[in-house]
């Protein structure tokens, strides 16, 4: 966690995470993921709407990158590469595969192969096969992203995750999603989120087109 915090000497921490991490014990029952992702949706839309830099945990998009595409990263150990759980063991250093103590990560054949990228390269359920797919966190995880849910974060706003956006990686099928509602407020009080959680979120499946179209250029062109 801290090596995505402090990525550089003058990178800051909002104060609402030191409450989180006061009690350790504690802090390692917490779901993080939530928080991470929030930040980075924040990041990524200051980036495109604002000019801003995709800061705090930006270093998480290469790992997905690895995973679903499989550059990025090519020094991991195959015994590990796949039943490493949480997927952030497999990163440890001494999961590291090293030729004469070096670690072999080529980046100018990554850089090729991420230049030269193609829908049909990218591995959407990368973890299908993996002895920890049937965990009830991993259930749990996929039930979710069939969701559209509120991420919130220590100072009370939040950024949505749409499972329609992510249909692909969560079901294997093509499906175009539609415009997110206008009404999305990131302010949303606890009394709400409590009974939007108890309803179990809404399913993605009302957000996409519901014809069945082999690509995005036809979906447009018509």
């Amino acid at each position: 966690m801290g090596h995505l915090w402090f990525q550089t000497a003058n990178d800051i921490v909002p104060l609402g995470y030191l409450a989180a991490v006061n009690d350790l014990v504690s802090a390692a029952q917490y779901d993080w993921g939530y928080a991470i992702l929030t930040s980075l949706y924040h990041g990524l839309d200051t980036e495109v709407t604002t000019g801003g830099a995709i800061t705090g945990f930006v270093q998480l998009l290469p790992y997905w990158f690895y995973e679903y595409c499989g550059v990025g990263h090519p020094i991991v150990k195959e015994e590990v590469k796949y039943p490493a759980y949480p997927r952030l063991r497999v990163w440890e250093r001494g999961s590291m595969r090293k030729t004469n103590d070096q670690a072999a990560n080529l980046f100018i054949i990554g850089k090729y192969h991420i230049d030269h990228r193609t829908v049909e390269t990218i591995t959407w359920d990368p973890w299908f096969d993996s002895a920890v797919s049937e965990t009830e966190d991993v259930l749990n995880a996929k039930l979710l992203s069939r969701k559209r849910i509120p991420l919130q974060v220590p100072s009370g706003n939040c950024k949505y995750y749409l499972g329609d956006r992510c249909w692909r990686q969560v079901t294997g099928e093509v499906c175009i999603p539609l415009d997110p509602s206008l009404n999305m407020s990131p302010h949303i009080s606890s009394a709400t989120l409590h009974e939007m959680r108890q309803t179990g979120f809404v399913d993605y499946e009302q957000f996409v087109v519901e014809e069945e179209r082999e690509t995005y250029a036809s979906y447009w062109a018509e």
